[in-house]
C-alpha cells in the first residue's frame, strides 16, 4: 500500500532550495536545523521507481513483450526485489496475468493495460460498466484518485467544510462527485459564467472541477478504446476541448443556454440543482462498493474513542485518526456539528463496538508517527463484504461445525461475522463478479460464446443493481435467468485465417494449451498454432 510519509529532505534538495535565495539579487539562505543534521541527511530522495507501487509498471513491461523481473532490474535504480514480487502477486490476484517464464497476460489484463490508470482502479472500471453505471463509475474514479476540487483557504477552513458536508457528509469522494455531477449541471443550463458564480459559492475551484469533468469523459473514452462500451455510447456528449479559459469544453456548455440568475436567491438556486438527482443518487450504495473495490486494502476500522478522537485500526500502520479536512472529521472528533451526520452514520457511531463504521481511506499520510486517514468513506458491511480485501476466505472452523453464524476472513487481518447463509452468499456473489470480469474481458475479444455468456451476467448484475439499490424488480429480467442456457459449444479446429484473426495473448494461451514454445512473433506463433493442432 502506498503512504504518504514526511520526511526529512535530502542535501541535493536543501542545496537546490538555496538558488530561490539568489534568485534576482544576492541573497542569503537560513537552515532551522544544524550542520550536523544537515551532514546526516541522504545526499538525494530515492527515486519514484523505488518508492510508488510497480503494478502497473509491470503491467506495461509485458505489455512491451518485457519480463518484468529482468526489465525493472536493468533500471538505473532498480527497484526492491521484494517491491517487484508484490506488483506481480497483485497482477495474478486480479487476474491480469497467469504466473510462468515469461508470465503470461490474460483477456482481463489486456483490458487492464490499455487503460492508464492503475490496474485495481481500471479494474474497478470493468465492473461499473457490469452494472451498467459506467459514466458515474468514471466520475467517481476521477475525483477519488485525485486532489480535492473544494478550496480550503486557511482563514476560512471551517466554512469550506461546512459546503463540502452540504454535498455529502460521509464521503469525501462522493462530495466531490455530488459536486462534480451539479456543476456539469449548472454549466448546461445556465452557462460559465453562473456556474463560476456557483463554484465559487460552493468554495469550489471551478478550473478545478473543469479538470475533473474532462478527465472523466477520457476515462469513458479509454473504456470505449478498451472494448467495454458501444461505438455510439458517447456520441450524445462530445467535448470539443478547444480554447482556453472557460470556453469550448464541450456541448453539454453552451454558452446560448446561458440564463441570468442577478437577484436570484442563492440558497435557493442552490437547492434547485438537487431537485433531478434523487435518481443518480439511488446508485450509490453500489458505488461505494465499487470504489471499495479499486482500494481494497484500504480499510480501517473503528477500535475506540479517546476524548474527542476515534482511532481506526488499519492493515499496516496499526491505528490512525480520520483527517481534520475530512468531512467525516466531525463524527471521529466529537464536536457539536456532529448531529448533522446521515442518519445511517449515526446509527453506525451509536451501535456498539462490534458493529462501529469501517472506513474506505484513499490516502494514509504519516507525521512523526501519527496516520491521517485522507479522502475517507464510511463503508457499510455488506459493502466491505462483496468488494472489500485483495484475500478474503472462510473461516474454516465455521465449515466444520453447527455454528448459526459464520466468520469471512479479509487479508488475514479482519474478520467480518455475520449469519452462515449470509457470509456464503456474499462468497458466492465475490465469484460471480469475478467470474464477470473473465468473461466481459473474452466477450471484447469477439468470443460468441463470451458474448452469449454476456447477456446473462449483465441481467443477473442489474437484477442485484436493483436488490441493492431497492428499486422493483424486472419480471422480463427474472424470466430471462430462469430460462437461460449455456451456449453450446462445438470443438472445431481453427484454420490458418481464424488464427491469424487472433491476437497474440490468445494465440499463446493455445500454445502454452498444447506445451508448445510460446515466445515469437505473431506469424510464428500462427505457425506454431497450425502445425501443433495438426498433430492433435
Amino acid at each position: 500500500m502506498s503512504a504518504m510519509d514526511l520526511v526529512w529532505t535530502s542535501q541535493s534538495s536543501a542545496i537546490q532550495r538555496k538558488g530561490r535565495s539568489g534568485r534576482v539579487r544576492n541573497g542569503r539562505v537560513f537552515r532551522l536545523y544544524s550542520r550536523d543534521q544537515f551532514a546526516c541527511l541522504p545526499w538525494r530522495s530515492a527515486p519514484e521507481i523505488q518508492r510508488v507501487d510497480l503494478a502497473r509498471t509491470c503491467l506495461q513491461a509485458i505489455v512491451l513483450r518485457r519480463e518484468p523481473r529482468a526489465f525493472l532490474e536493468a533500471a538505473l535504480d532498480p527497484p526492491r526485489i521484494a517491491a517487484v514480487e508484490e506488483a506481480m502477486s497483485e497482477l495474478v490476484k486480479l487476474e491480469a496475468l497467469e504466473e510462468g517464464n515469461p508470465p503470461l497476460m490474460t483477456p482481463v489484463g489486456e483490458i487492464l493495460g490499455r487503460m492508464p490508470m492503475d490496474p485495481r482502479l481500471a479494474r474497478a472500471a470493468m465492473m461499473g460498466s457490469i452494472f451498467g453505471l459506467p459514466k458515474l463509475t468514471a466520475m467517481m474514479l476521477v475525483v477519488a484518485g485525485d486532489r480535492t476540487p473544494f478550496n480550503m483557504p486557511l482563514e476560512r477552513r471551517k466554512e469550506s467544510l461546512a459546503k463540502q458536508r452540504t454535498f455529502c457528509n460521509w464521503s469525501d469522494p462522493f462530495s466531490a462527485l455530488r459536486a462534480l455531477q451539479q456543476w456539469e449541471r449548472a454549466s448546461q443550463e445556465y452557462g460559465l459564467s453562473e456556474a463560476r458564480r456557483w463554484s465559487n459559492f460552493n468554495y469550489l475551484n471551478q478550473r478545478k472541477v473543469m479538470s475533473l469533468s474532462r478527465a472523466s469523459f477520457q476515462l469513458l473514452r479509454d473504456m470505449q478504446f478498451s472494448g467495454l462500451l458501444g461505438e455510439t455510447f458517447l456520441e450524445e456528449d462530445q467535448p470539443d476541448c478547444a480554447g482556453d479559459q472557460f470556453d469550448g469544453v464541450g456541448s453539454i456548455f453552451e454558452e446560448d443556454q446561458a440564463v441570468s440568475l442577478e437577484g436570484a436567491g442563492e440558497e435557493a438556486w442552490f437547492a434547485s440543482l438537487r431537485d433531478d438527482f434523487d435518481a443518480e443518487f439511488e446508485d450509490e450504495p453500489l458505488l461505494a462498493g465499487l470504489l471499495c473495490s479499486a482500494f481494497p486494502g484500504n480499510l480501517a476500522h473503528f477500535t475506540s474513542r479517546n476524548g474527542k478522537s476515534s482511532w481506526y485500526r488499519t492493515q499496516n500502520l496499526g491505528k490512525a485518526l480520520l483527517s481534520k479536512q475530512s468531512v467525516n472529521a466531525a463524527a471521529g472528533a466529537g464536536e457539536d456539528d456532529q448531529a448533522d451526520l446521515d442518519e445511517a452514520y449515526q446509527e453506525y457511531a451509536d451501535s456498539e463496538p462490534g458493529s462501529r463504521p469501517w472506513v474506505l481511506f484513499g490516502e494514509l499520510t504519516v507525521n512523526n508517527g501519527m496516520g491521517s486517514l485522507r479522502n475517507s468513506t464510511v463503508m457499510e458491511p455488506w459493502q466491505v463484504a462483496l468488494f472489500g480485501g485483495r484475500d478474503v476466505q472462510l473461516d474454516e472452523h465455521a465449515i466444520m461445525t453447527e455454528d448459526p453464524t459464520s466468520t469471512l476472513q479479509i487479508d488475514r487481518w479482519l474478520d467480518l461475522k455475520g449469519p452462515k447463509k449470509s457470509i456464503q452468499l456474499a462468497l458466492g456473489l465475490r465469484q460471480e463478479l469475478r467470474e464477470a470480469v473473465m468473461w466481459q474481458a473474452l466477450a471484447v475479444t469477439q468470443d460468441p460464446v463470451a458474448a452469449a455468456v454476456m447477456q446473462r451476467v449483465r441481467t443477473f448484475f442489474k437484477i442485484l443493481r436493483d436488490l441493492i439499490t431497492g428499486r422493483d424488480l424486472d419480471e422480463l429480467d427474472l424470466d430471462f435467468m430462469r430460462t437461460w442456457q449455456p451456449p453450446e459449444i462445438h470443438e472445431r479446429t481453427p484454420d490458418k485465417e481464424e488464427l491469424q484473426g487472433k491476437n497474440v495473448v490468445e494465440l499463446r494461451a493455445i500454445l502454452k494449451e498444447l506445451g508448445l514454445k510460446v515466445s515469437g512473433r505473431k506469424h510464428e506463433l500462427v505457425q506454431r498454432c497450425v502445425e501443433g493442432l495438426a498433430r492433435t
